[in-house]
């Protein structure tokens, strides 16, 4: 999988893609969070990252967070751009192993790729306030299959299927799986959403002190 560039570090890479450990906690009156369990929070690096997940109804000021919960569009790539899946190529028809890209020759440390091309729409990503981004739906081709697709989820489950038949389950996330090109180097789509989700997103917007 692609590496993400800094101020992204390997620990914040871990709780980007999913790779956690859930702490339970408690929040005192005066605001501080401790252990659930009594004692100390578990010892970890400092300069962790994460996120403390809690529910709606314990913020005494949620008018303050609903405002930012809206839903709003920014675009993730520019039509016509192309977006390489990863694919275990072991499984592939032999009909079908003349599509497999390399690569290695992009400079992605995936042994298989298949491309697939965006239509004449922009791909937009969908930021959901405290949520993780999610794309919106797209008109995409897969050129190797003579195939179109409507949106990149869609268009995973028909490579999937086609270059690995013998899968049980055909869905994946597309954000782990795909590639987009960004200032002339191969980037995971996961990568990207971190470098939006930054820029855009609500806790980049939002100071409680607001």
């Amino acid at each position: 999988m692609a590496t993400l560039k800094d101020p992204f570090d390997r620990r914040t890479v871990s709780w980007l893609l999913g790779e956690t450990i859930s702490v339970p906690v408690r929040v005192r009156e005066d605001g501080r969070v401790e252990f659930y369990y009594g004692g100390n929070l578990p010892k970890m690096q400092e300069g962790t990252i994460g996120i403390l997940q809690v529910p709606k109804d314990s913020f005494t000021d949620y008018e303050g967070v609903d405002g930012h919960q809206d839903d709003r569009l920014e675009q993730f790539l520019e039509p016509k751009s192309v977006v390489m899946f990863s694919v275990n190529g072991s499984d592939t028809p032999d009909e079908l192993r003349k599509y497999l890209i390399m690569g290695n020759d992009l400079g992605i440390h995936i042994p298989y790729l298949v491309e697939i091309k965006l239509g004449d729409s922009p791909l937009n990503l969908r930021i959901h306030g405290t949520n993780r981004a999610s794309l919106a739906r797209v008109q995409c081709q897969i050129p190797a299959l003579n195939a179109d697709a409507k949106s990149l989820n869609h268009a995973y489950r028909l490579v999937s299927e086609q270059f690995e038949p013998t899968r049980i389950s055909h869905t994946g996330n597309v954000f782990e799986v795909g590639f987009c090109k960004q200032r002339n180097e191969w980037i995971s789509l996961e990568s990207h959403r971190v470098s939006i989700e930054n820029r855009y997103g609500f806790w980049r917007k939002f100071r409680w002190d607001s």
